[in-house]
């Protein structure tokens, strides 16, 4: 079935919305293991949090409540937390839009304005532009390597296979 009205996105926007929510779940789960060995009340509460920032702060009380805790692991929680709320917010910019471009008629079909298709976010009414939807996706990226990465660190002392890729955070 086609929707009401013609999908402006190219396809490869499509998949990096896909993406972006694949890594962001990922991340999420992640985060909730990682509280569920460390306070189990606190992975309780991310589970039926209904915001992220609630959900992100569960998370960090849950680790930054653990006694001896290194200053540099407690710095990189408090980057995790900011970095996966401003990413929620980008985020929604891109989920809950309005998508708005140049048609162009191709062989009797729609096709998308490439290059002129612009965002407007339904919540926050940030106009953006479609190209941000892959730096967006690498930043989740990027934040679902700095959570793995703690959360190996809370469970091991080895070497973490995520260190190369945070190294620039530390």
């Amino acid at each position: 079935m086609e929707p009401a009205s013609p999908l402006l996105l190219a396809a490869g926007k499509h998949r990096l919305l896909g993406e972006l929510a694949e890594i962001l779940g990922w991340t999420d789960h992640t985060m909730i293991e990682t509280a569920e060995r460390l306070d189990s009340s606190a992975a309780d509460r991310m589970r039926r949090s209904t915001t992220v920032p609630a959900a992100v702060a569960y998370w960090s009380y849950a680790i930054k409540n653990r006694q001896n805790i290194p200053s540099e692991l407690g710095r990189l929680v408090d980057l995790a937390a900011k970095e996966r709320n401003r990413i929620a917010i980008d985020r929604d910019d891109f989920i809950h839009a309005l998508f708005t471009g140049k048609f162009a008629a191709v062989l009797g079909h729609m096709a998308p304005g490439y290059q002129t298709t612009k965002v407007a976010g339904i919540s926050t009414g940030a106009t953006r532009s479609a190209s941000e939807i892959q730096e967006l996706r690498d930043r989740a990226a990027m934040l679902s390597c700095l959570v793995a990465h703690i959360d190996h660190c809370m469970k091991s002392y080895d070497p973490s296979p995520w260190l190369d890729m945070v190294r620039p955070l530390l």
